[in-house]
């Protein structure tokens, strides 16, 4: 097991401990959520790389053509 020591803010550490967010299980939870986060975005962004390679970048006449059939649906329900 690792020992990791931080500086904090003093009101942000009152605040963190008052939570009870300062306790090693706690702060694992965190860690580990933001981690996770992370890994999302990163696939995102991929697969979003991914899909623009895949298909020619739309014209504006073309997103203006969708935005109004979009917004037509839209109104229609």
């Amino acid at each position: 097991m690792t020992q990791v020591v931080l500086e904090l803010p003093d009101e942000l550490a009152n605040e963190a401990k008052a939570a009870g967010l300062l306790t090693s299980a706690q702060v694992s939870r965190l860690l580990q959520a933001e981690i996770e986060r992370r890994q999302k975005v990163d696939k995102y962004f991929e697969m979003m790389n991914a899909l623009h390679q895949l298909e020619p970048p739309m014209t504006q006449a073309e997103i203006d053509t969708e935005l109004a059939e979009w917004k037509a649906e839209r109104r229609a329900v």
